[in-house]
């Protein structure tokens, strides 16, 4: 039986722990506090990870310490909503190379069904720049169509259908940004004719607990055949 995501991940983890305290077998003291340190160290250091954190949501879910049903949350990741659409599923499979190579957790990125928005939260990495220190244009006009594009999806999902980009617009850059940076990518439908989509995306620079508008721009998606 192929295992689910989040069971290799707590494979993983587990087999650099054990490796770790596997090294220290070779020394006099096999329980070494040295030995000991750098696996708590390692654990310790992925518990502050947000992959970490959504794979041992997902562990409680199947060992049953966590029942969804009385979760009033209202979003979802893509990993769980590929479970309820097969478009989506095909999608993350097809495209999953181009968000490893850039870096962009897509998988993670939830829909908010109460504000009926797509989040993607993620850092500007260094391989984003244009030139050094801020990110490329292209690399902010792609998160742009990432955030509208799924928000349109995910509604044209719900009523059977599948969506295409069809125009990318009114893009404004009202502050850079910058390697490092932390982001929140925010898509969400304002308005559907029956035929397109027409979505807006705003990228916001995260400074500790405040938000500041860096970019705003609208997707415009057409219904496509299936």
């Amino acid at each position: 039986m192929e295992k689910l995501p989040h069971q290799e991940y707590r494979d993983d983890v587990a087999n650099k722990l054990n490796k770790m305290r596997d090294a220290g077998r070779d020394s006099k003291d096999p329980k070494s506090e040295i030995t000991r340190a750098k696996a708590e160290g390692y654990l310790e250091a992925k518990k502050e990870d947000g992959e970490y954190l959504y794979h041992k949501k997902e562990h409680m879910i199947d060992g049953g310490i966590l029942n969804l049903e009385n979760d009033v949350e209202s979003k979802k990741t893509l990993r769980q909503l590929r479970l309820e659409f097969s478009g989506l599923d095909k999608y993350l499979k097809d495209s999953s190379e181009i968000y490893r190579i850039l870096h962009i957790p897509f998988r993670d990125g939830y829909y908010d069904f109460e504000k009926e928005e797509f989040v993607i939260e993620m850092e500007a990495h260094q391989d984003f720049q244009a030139y050094e220190g801020f990110t490329h244009g292209g690399v902010i006009a792609f998160l742009m169509d990432i955030g509208g594009g799924v928000a349109s999806y995910i509604k044209a999902q719900k009523l059977g259908k599948s969506v295409v980009t069809k125009k990318i617009k009114d893009i404004e850059f009202h502050r850079p940004i910058k390697t490092g940076d932390k982001i929140r990518v925010i898509g969400k439908v304002i308005e559907f004719d029956g035929k397109d989509f027409l979505s807006t995306t705003t990228i916001y620079l995260k400074k500790g607990d405040r938000e500041k508008e860096a970019v705003t721009g609208t997707v415009i998606l057409e219904v496509a055949n299936k």
